[in-house]
């Protein structure tokens, strides 16, 4: 009888702890507006949140050693390229094997000519506020920077359909 009333006691405090750190972090869901932040893309160009307020903003969390996400960059490049005017594509990507996934990349053919985010000192701290825990993992912001949609997987159908459907409000 101890052993229970210590072990429901256990679970009661363990429960309670991941809702003060799950609440702290401030994970970010649809309908929130995402903090400005600032970073450094792959060319050493410093970047901000709110400089792309207007246009759709579409978040990608991938990593090279994600074989999913390898099928999501050449859908990502052709929405860049039909939308270009109006949409933003900024990869977080959670490794740091830059060199690599070029090497991968060429050797794939792949064309991904977006901001990339390698290095950084708030790359994490970013990646949390949207608590990816899979990859590849999709924000969608509209041009107010409000999260509209947040998704995992690498189904090119719904990447398609998810941007379409914001540029056509915007």
């Amino acid at each position: 009888m101890k052993y229970r009333l210590s072990l429901l006691i256990g679970i009661f405090v363990l429960g309670a702890l991941n809702t003060t750190i799950a609440q702290s972090a401030n994970i970010l869901d649809k309908g929130d507006l995402v903090p400005n932040f600032t970073e450094v893309d792959e060319h050493g160009n410093e970047i901000k949140l709110t400089d792309y307020r207007g246009k759709v903003v579409l978040l990608n969390f991938t990593a090279t050693w994600c074989g999913p996400c390898w099928e999501t960059y050449t859908p990502m490049q052709e929405l860049q390229n039909r939308y270009k005017d109006d949409l933003v594509i900024i990869s977080f990507h959670l490794d740091e094997m830059k060199k690599k996934w070029q090497k991968k990349a060429a050797s794939k053919g792949i064309e991904f000519d977006v901001i990339s985010i390698w290095d950084s000192e708030n790359k994490k701290a970013i990646m949390n506020s949207f608590e990816p825990d899979l990859f590849p993992n999709f924000v969608l912001l509209d041009k107010d920077g409000v999260i509209k949609k947040k998704w995992t997987g690498n189904s090119e159908k719904h990447l398609n359909r998810n941007v379409h459907q914001a540029m056509r409000r915007f």
